[in-house]
């Protein structure tokens, strides 16, 4: 659309600069042929006036051109401009009209004076009715003249409008280059980033955070949001199907037989010294803690905290950490013109826990969006985002952001999301002792079965 429209003001402009020219020059062929056949009005006038009765200016052929030259000059002129300039057309058709009686006129004084009857003088209407002509030529000339002026000027506008149209195009150009190679290396490095992922993929969950936010800024950039939604709701699907099929098989094997000691003992031995900490029961304690001040922004509070996650950190840590986002959340809804709801929720999937805090009707602004996929801090981010920041780091969790579209494409929400590490909660050591039982192996069997 863009390049159409550039297209049209340096093609019409130039188009229309030289229609004006072409007409200029024919206006001004009109202009002179006016002057030429008046010219021969002026020989026929002048002859008589001297007597000069033999001279070919007084001839019936010679005035027969002169009508001609007048009647081209009166078709040229209304191909030209038709009814469309009457101001010039007057007079033109007037002095056709009149230039018939003056040639009639002339013929017959010319009779008389050879005759003898009359005897030409400066009193004769002859001259009051040449002066007549001459008046209306002059009035013709100046009207063309007049054209010509006006014809210029928009010829001028027309080729001011024209350089202005190249000029746009020629920014319009560097404009489109330059978005093309910022396009370029954007796409150049989500490819990189892609590519150390793809290099790194060591952990499934963390290496699904990362694709989730290359994919998101991807067809963000596209300007497709839906195909992102869509993206994110199968990678969700997938990932917790991943997650109920790792639980079954974990249940088959406590079932089954125990995997032997010597090597599982340091495994748990390991996990045993990482100090961790519940993540729901300290949610939940902070949404009571702040339940007052929720209270009096009259704020909704949804939550789904219902499994146990353990996650890797300290209480104090974990409490900070999640005082500061609640707080963020509560004072970015608050100050919605909508609706003032927060929803919380968190699930556990294979090996990390995620927390996802989502605004009803808040849209993060470009410098907050930035803030949250950006390493670096920017100067003029949130000092509550730049605490929050530093405690996920703290926690080695890390944190997103991102705006929620609805069903009609338009922005309804916005959602935090931290990530940890998940650990298993800590379990009884088992002794290695063995039950012993005696018996003939039928009694052992029913033994065996009701134990089951």
């Amino acid at each position: 659309m863009m390049s159409v429209l550039a297209c049209a003001m340096l093609i019409v402009p130039f188009g229309l600069s030289e229609f004006t020219g072409s007409k200029i020059s024919s206006t001004r062929n009109l202009n002179e042929g006016s002057s030429t056949c008046f010219a021969r009005v002026g020989q026929t006038f002048t002859a008589l006036m001297i007597k000069d009765f033999s001279s070919p200016y007084l001839k019936s052929s010679f005035m027969s051109m002169t009508g001609e030259c007048f009647a081209q000059l009166n078709k040229s002129f209304e191909s030209l401009y038709g009814a469309s300039y009457a101001a010039a057309g007057k007079p033109l058709n007037k002095l056709n009209s009149d230039l018939f009686w003056f040639h009639e006129k002339t013929q017959k004084l010319m009779e008389m004076a050879q005759s003898g009857k009359i005897q030409l003088t400066v009193g004769s209407n002859i001259l009051t009715k040449f002066s007549e002509l001459e008046t209306l030529n002059f009035q013709l000339q100046e009207k063309l003249n007049t054209k010509i002026e006006s014809l210029n000027l928009w010829k001028n506008i027309w080729l001011g409008l024209a350089i202005l149209g190249t000029l746009f195009i020629t920014g319009l150009n560097l404009f489109v280059s330059r978005e093309r190679q910022r396009e370029k290396n954007f796409f150049k490095d989500l490819n990189d980033q892609a590519k150390d992922t793809l290099e790194n993929f060591n952990d499934l969950e963390m290496s699904s955070i990362r694709t989730q936010r290359l994919m998101e800024k991807a067809f963000r950039k596209l300007q497709a949001p839906f195909c992102f939604e869509l993206f994110n709701q199968v990678q969700t699907d997938l990932l917790e199907s991943r997650s109920t099929h790792l639980s079954k098989m974990g249940r088959f094997e406590e079932k089954g037989e125990v995997v032997s000691a010597e090597k599982s003992q340091p495994e748990n031995e390991v996990e045993e010294d990482v100090e961790k900490v519940e993540f729901n029961t300290k949610a939940r304690a902070i949404i009571d803690r702040m339940s007052a001040k929720i209270f009096s922004e009259g704020i909704a509070i949804e939550e789904s905290l219902e499994e146990e996650i353990f996650v890797k950190g300290n209480d104090e840590g974990l409490e900070q950490l999640l005082y500061n986002l609640f707080s963020f959340a509560v004072e970015k809804s608050s100050s919605s013109e909508g609706k003032r709801k927060i929803n919380i929720r968190s699930k556990a999937l294979g090996g990390i826990s995620y927390c996802k805090v989502r605004i009803a009707d808040l849209v993060l602004n470009s410098e907050e969006m930035e803030f949250f996929h950006s390493s670096d801090d920017s100067e003029s981010a949130n000092v509550n985002l730049k605490l929050l920041k530093e405690l996920a780091t703290d926690m080695e969790a890390t944190l997103g952001a991102k705006n929620i579209l609805n069903s009609n494409g338009n922005f309804s929400g916005a959602e935090i999301e931290l990530v940890f590490k998940r650990l298993k909660p800590q379990q009884k050591k088992q002794s290695g002792l063995r039950t012993l039982m005696k018996g003939s192996k039928r009694d052992i069997l029913k033994a065996m079965q009701s134990e089951a």
